[in-house]
């Protein structure tokens, strides 16, 4: 066994984007970067004698050089493996939130991946174990066990922490736990500002963080040539905590009454997924069948705060408030699905595939009385102990592919979707005969029930590909959705969508393609006070206006009648016999057609990227992208008048409280990196990246009317907000000594630095007027990363 030491050249330079979250099935952590990066190494000979010439896809794109394999050694039984570890070094503003929100980088010790794997010469066992950044928050780990064509065990292993804010002032003792108290000296429910913000004096910064860790084991077991049985369990576990907002009392329009108090919501929950299946397939038949269960286990149930603020601090008076305040955390839950699949080959070159499932969502979990406060009784009966709620739905889905003559391909898609949703739940105390459910003390709301979202959706679709010519194919597809609602302000929407495209070889290599995509959204007719049984304070009161989805001509973009256009131009040419050029652009635009609610919406990008490869010695690429976007929206505050004039305009919303918003974004990002391998034995890698993104939001009201909140002098009143801003700069360098074969040294200089202005983050205290902020603020950073590794390969 030959000893060998690898340092991080490909595998830090892999990820040269900020950290940031992935999906379980890629996620392999900021430092590990992908494993067989760091495994094998480019073919130096570059092509083989078999295929002497570079090859492109089918799309004209360049494959890139081949791997050169790592060989197994051994007799009877083959093994290799490879082992990167080393230290880490990192100075600077390294411990700013965004900065190690999804990885972890502290200095130190660092095993940054391992491999070994096994099999074996003539038998049909293997075995491979693999893992990256050990002993690490952002820790995983994978194995796999199986005999070729009879079995295969997998199991999986992913920690992902993340970190909310490292400077949040927590006042309140007992984080963590279901119950938040306030620290001596501070009365529940009758205290000042001045003595809140007193205490809040020495109290020192906290990290807020939750960590997730998701295990996974997956067996498949072929029971016969043609029938397979997959089984796999899932857990996912969660513990931290995460910012929590809590309200007694509004506080808009006002600075010494109501409150709003941001707390850490404890994290411990457990969400296990059981899954098992069976698939037969046939030269000219494949069928599945699968079945799955989730189940949600929440430790936590409820919040319960000590109130910091009296109901109200007029300076000679100080009038008590409540002295707690509570709120239910997301319930035990669990689902069930049953799901099938057949596919059939058709004459024609053709094939039908359809599937059907069937899912039930449930939870009834123990309903907690309507308030904490023992001296109210009004509420105190609930009218069942349990939720009882559920949701069922079902799909039924068909593709059919054919191609009747050689150049035309047609295709047919049909889709049934239905939610019916099962609660039911009225807010009523049996014993009194009150409704509703106390949001404050002696404050319930006007909210006496559950809206049922159910719904039914179908969906058909037609299209049609003609290859014209050898290199040229043009392509018309339509499709038309219809969803009828059971409880929403228009009952029935219809969308047609209807797209073409022409996509052609215009060169020996490369490939151009347009498109163009109308949308049109129609419905029934829109009745704005459909859903004002639910917001009734009893179900046969008059409900009072006040949502502004209650003004009659609002729409919610969803629901509202709208139009849009979308164009599209991807093109990509080959530069001689080692270089790609790629060029995409892009534009949409929806107009919802209403004077109120989302007026439109436009967005538009385009991205270049280059690269060349002209020998397994040098890599060149560069890219860099733009996107902008904009939306508008307007409505109308309401004012007191008759709660059935909902027209715009009138005394209930009055022309003066009109306001209106927009915002602009605009993302930026370039990049270029270069590999060189000037010796046999030495690697150079140099990446940089940059990501650059503005926000501006405008508004625009009458200063004379109501739409500012009581108390907001209209003078002064900002109508164009202070851009928000980003600009990211990752610099990563390295390079690599390969002393043998089996033997690497890699030394990696990394830069981070972040810039952010947040007009909303600026000057962010704790405490201001009767609120309560946990003060999190995202600063600049800059980080010198650091990492000397060494890699043993046998």
């Amino acid at each position: 066994m030959a000893a060998v030491v690898t340092v991080f050249a490909a595998a830090f330079t892999a990820a040269f984007a900020p950290p940031r979250a992935l999906a379980a099935e890629e996620r392999q952590s900021v430092l590990a970067g992908p494993l067989l990066a760091g495994i094998r190494d480019v073919d130096p000979r570059g092509l083989t004698t078999l295929v002497p010439f570079r090859r492109r896809t089918p799309s004209g794109f360049l494959y890139p050089y081949p791997l050169l394999p790592q060989p197994f050694h051994g007799d009877r039984f083959l093994l290799r493996a490879s082992v990167e570890a080393g230290w880490l070094f990192e100075r600077g503003d390294d411990h700013e939130a965004r900065y190690t929100e999804y990885a972890d980088l502290r200095d130190g010790p660092l095993l940054r991946r391992f491999s070994f794997e096994g099999k074996q010469r003539e038998g049909l066992f293997h075995f491979l174990l693999e893992g990256g950044s050990v002993g690490r928050a952002d820790g995983f780990y994978r194995a796999e066990l199986g005999q070729t064509g009879r079995f295969r065990l997998r199991a999986r292993y992913d920690a992902l922490p993340h970190v909310y804010g490292d400077d949040a002032r927590i006042l309140f003792r007992g984080v963590g736990s279901e119950t938040l108290s306030l620290p001596a000296g501070l009365v529940p429910g009758a205290n000042p500002a001045g003595d809140v913000a007193a205490a809040l004096a020495g109290v020192g910064e906290r990290r807020i963080v939750q960590s997730r860790n998701d295990s996974t084991v997956d067996l498949r077991v072929s029971l016969r040539p043609e029938l397979t049985w997959l089984s796999a369990y899932h857990l996912d576990r969660r513990h931290g905590e995460r910012p929590f907002g809590g309200t007694l009392g509004l506080p808009f329009g006002t600075t010494n009454s109501g409150s709003v108090t941001e707390l850490l919501e404890p994290i411990e929950s457990r969400t296990h997924e059981v899954s098992t299946a069976l698939e037969w397939a046939t030269t000219g038949l494949q069928a599945n069948l699968r079945y799955r269960a989730s189940l949600y286990d929440n430790r936590r149930e409820s919040l319960t705060w000590e109130n910091p603020f009296a109901a109200s601090d007029l300076g000679f008076l100080l009038v008590p408030g409540p002295p707690a305040g509570r709120a239910a955390l997301a319930p035990d839950n669990a689902s069930h699905q049953l799901q099938g699949e057949l596919a059939a080959a058709l004459p024609w070159q053709g094939r039908f595939v359809a599937s059907g499932a069937w899912t039930r969502m449930q939870q009834d979990e123990t309903l907690l009385p309507a308030t904490i406060n023992g001296n109210i009784t009004s509420f105190s009966n609930l009218p069942r102990r349990h939720a009882g709620a559920r949701v069922d739905t079902w799909m039924l889905q068909s593709k059919l592919r054919l191609r009747p003559v050689r150049p035309v391909d047609l295709q047919l898609d049909f889709r049934l979707f239905d939610r019916d949703g099962d609660t039911n739940y009225t807010a009523l105390d049996p014993a009194t005969g009150a409704y509703g459910y106390v949001v404050e003390d002696l404050g319930p709301t006007n909210r006496v029930g559950a809206p049922p979202f159910s719904h039914r959706r179908w969906h058909v679709g037609a299209g049609a590909d003609w290859r014209i010519t050898r290199r040229t194919k043009l392509g018309l597809a339509y499709t038309h959705e219809e969803t009828r609602r059971a409880n929403r302000a228009r009952q029935l929407t219809r969308d047609d969508r209807l797209r073409a495209h022409l996509s052609s070889r215009l060169f020996q290599a490369g490939n151009t393609r347009f498109s163009y995509e109308f949308l049109k959204r129609t419905g029934s007719d829109y009745d704005p006070t459909r859903d004002a049984a639910y917001y009734a304070s009893s179900p046969l009161s008059v409900a009072l206006a006040g949502p502004a989805r209650s003004l009659q001509p609002f729409r919610q973009y969803d629901l509202a009648r709208s139009q849009g256009h979308e164009l599209e131009w991807r093109t990509n040419w080959g530069i001689g016999q080692s270089g790609d050029l790629a060029f995409t652009t892009r534009y949409r635009e929806r107009d919802y057609g209403s004077d109120y609610g989302v007026r439109d919406e436009r967005g538009a990008e385009a991205s270049l990227d280059a690269s060349w490869l002209p020998s397994p010695r040098v890599e060149v690429h560069g890219s860099a992208g733009i996107d902008w976007r904009d939306r508008r929206m307007r409505t109308i505050d309401s004012s007191f008048g008759p709660p059935n004039d909902l027209r715009a305009g009138g005394p209930t919303f009055p022309f003066p409280n009109t306001w209106s918003w927009q915002s602009v974004v605009t993302t930026l990002s370039t990049g270029t990196g270069l590999t060189l391998h000037p010796l046999r034995t030495i690697d150079l890698v140099v990446d940089y990246r940059l990501l650059y993104s503005r926000e501006r939001v405008d508004t625009d009201f009458d200063r004379a009317g109501g739409a500012l909140p009581f108390g907001i002098d209209p003078a002064t009143a900002v109508r164009r907000y202070a851009p928000q801003r980003l600009v990211d700069h990752v610099l990563s360098i390295s390079g690599t000594k390969h002393w043998t074969d089996q033997l690497a040294l890699t030394l990696l200089y990394r830069l981070y630095d972040s810039t952010i202005v947040d007009a909303q983050q600026t000057g962010l205290a704790p405490l201001i007027n009767q609120n309560l902020y946990l003060a999190s603020i995202d600063d600049d950073f800059r980080v010198h990363l650091v990492a000397l590794t060494a890699r043993f390969r046998y």
